[in-house]
């Protein structure tokens, strides 16, 4: 039997970020991990000369405390910044690609939105805030429009969460711009102030894109080697109960006694070690979608399209059955053999097309191949292929998960000396989890 202070549930990027906030403090901490590596859906590998991110592919950093935490780890020097052309996204319209417009002058002038479209948008600061919880497509089409809806937040619901916007919570899944209009009634007037400098989150800085120089996994793979003896692998918990003393963990080897347990599992595994009860009935029920990424190398000269940018999204409406795919190697260095060779990494899936579960990996490349040479067009067959499968992958915020967040975690409360820390509550993009997280750890140990 082993004692500890902290026992965290998880070896994801939250659970390790706890972990590792705890143990910059100086508290006894340990983790468990079920999976024989540390990091939960960030994974990286190399094969062949092709750096492959089977999850996140990179990390939008705007709080210095990432920053910091690269320092600790003594991993800045393997920090890679996404390439100047990253800023060019596009969108799929009418059987080409658009760019994004990234300033007024290219608004005005880009064929992505009709010119009732553009129109439109002048009329967002006098439209009133909503009187009850509304859906990601109702709120945007209310303040914005149908056209902007379509071409512009559509698409991007289906990069970020491979979400239906039509459940998602506007409140719960867009909570920073959902705030925009609480705070000024108006997301335009509000995204003005953001530019202005009047509206700046606290210890917010200027945005940088970027990766590392071996992927994804350099970050939770460092986390984990810091923590060294702290991590035990290949240790799935089997049950936890409240004693005199704490809590009493179980593996299938091991007995772990704590004082304090941090959850930082998936929703239905942590509803599991909770009780799986009623109570905890919301938890265990949270949707996570089906994703298929599937990595394409190309010799790049066989590539019509210059994969000038970041990669492209796909409204729904255009009948094409991939989310979007990321142009990785024109966003970091490294991603393929050599300058003369592309790689694009693809999605499909989501909530909008769950039957990729019941599909054959014949049959997803067949879709992905078809639909990637409708956006970007290739004259030849790929010469690298990889396919990974997700049965449950994000995490869905849908309408109410508010309310029912608040109500689970007043459950969890409830219990002595229990805490959560996942992406199933409070934003599942990597950035919020280790914000979160490092956060959480100070509370826990101030």
């Amino acid at each position: 039997m082993t004692q500890v202070d902290f026992l965290v549930i998880g070896g994801g990027i939250s659970g390790l970020t706890t972990a590792w906030s705890l143990k910059q403090q100086g508290r006894d901490v340990l983790l468990l991990e079920a999976k024989e590596k540390v990091g939960g859906n960030i994974k990286s590998k190399n094969v062949d000369g092709w750096l492959l991110e089977e999850g996140p592919n990179s990390l939008l950093v705007n709080r210095q405390q990432v920053l910091d935490l690269f320092h600790d780890l003594e991993i800045e020097s393997e920090v890679v910044l996404a390439n100047e052309v990253s800023k060019n996204r596009f969108i799929f319209r009418d059987g080409r690609l658009h760019a994004l417009p990234g300033s007024p002058i290219s608004f005005l002038g880009t064929g992505l939105f009709s010119f009732k479209d553009k129109l439109r948008l002048f009329a967002e600061p006098f439209i009133g805030k909503a009187k009850e919880e509304e859906t990601i497509a109702e709120f945007v089409t209310r303040r914005l429009g149908k056209g902007f809806y379509d071409y512009a937040i559509n698409p991007f619901v289906s990069g970020v969460y491979a979400g239906d916007p039509h459940l998602l919570s506007a409140r719960a899944a867009t909570r920073k711009v959902y705030a925009l209009e609480e705070k000024h009634g108006s997301l335009v007037m509000g995204a003005l102030a953001m530019v202005l400098g009047k509206d700046r989150p606290e210890g917010r800085i200027k945005g940088r894109m970027l990766s590392f120089r071996d992927g994804m996994a350099t970050l939770p793979l460092a986390i984990g080697s810091a923590l060294g003896g702290q991590v035990i692998t290949k240790a799935r918990v089997e049950s936890m109960q409240s004693g005199s003393k704490g809590w009493s963990v179980q593996t299938h080897e091991d007995r772990y006694e704590a004082k304090h347990v941090v959850l930082a599992s998936t929703a239905r595994e942590a509803a599991r070690l909770l009780g799986n009860d009623e109570a905890y009935k919301d938890l265990a029920n949270i949707d996570y979608v089906p994703i298929a990424v599937m990595h394409l190398g190309f010799h790049a000269k066989d590539i019509r399209h210059a994969l000038n940018g970041f990669g492209c999204l796909v409204p729904r409406k255009e009948g094409v059955k991939l989310l979007g795919a990321l142009f990785s190697s024109s966003m970091f260095p490294g991603r393929s053999p050599s300058e003369e060779h592309a790689l694009v990494t693809c999605f499909i899936g989501g909530a909008t097309f769950r039957d990729i579960a019941n599909w054959d990996d014949e049959e997803i490349e067949g879709q992905v191949l078809c639909d990637l040479d409708r956006l970007i067009g290739f004259e030849s067959e790929p010469i690298f292929k990889n396919l990974v499968r997700y049965e449950r992958s994000i995490p869905q915020y849908t309408m109410g998960h508010l309310e029912r967040m608040n109500a689970i975690q007043s459950r969890v409360a409830a219990l002595p000396n229990v805490t959560t820390r996942a992406n199933w509550h409070d934003g599942i993009s990597v950035s919020d989890c280790i914000l979160n997280s490092l956060n959480h750890g100070r509370q826990l140990a101030p």
